[in-house]
C-alpha cells in the first residue's frame, strides 16, 4: 500500500510540473521543455521501476 501512496504522490506532482511547464510554453523556448519533460519522463520511470520492484520484494 505504501508503494501505492508514493506512485499517487508521483503522479500528483507529475501533474503540477505538467501545467507549470505548460503554464510558461509561450515564455520558455520549446526545447528546453523538451529537455526538461524528458528528464521528468526518465526520473518518473525509473521511480516506477523501482516501486514495482519494491512491491515484488514486499509481496
Amino acid at each position: 500500500e505504501k508503494g501505492i501512496e508514493l506512485t499517487r504522490t508521483i503522479i500528483k506532482r507529475l501533474k503540477t510540473l505538467h501545467n507549470i511547464i505548460n503554464k510558461y510554453n509561450n515564455n520558455i523556448k520549446p526545447t528546453y521543455i523538451s529537455k526538461s519533460a524528458l528528464k521528468i519522463g526518465t526520473i518518473s520511470i525509473r521511480l516506477l521501476i523501482s516501486l514495482s520492484s519494491l512491491g515484488l520484494e514486499l509481496s
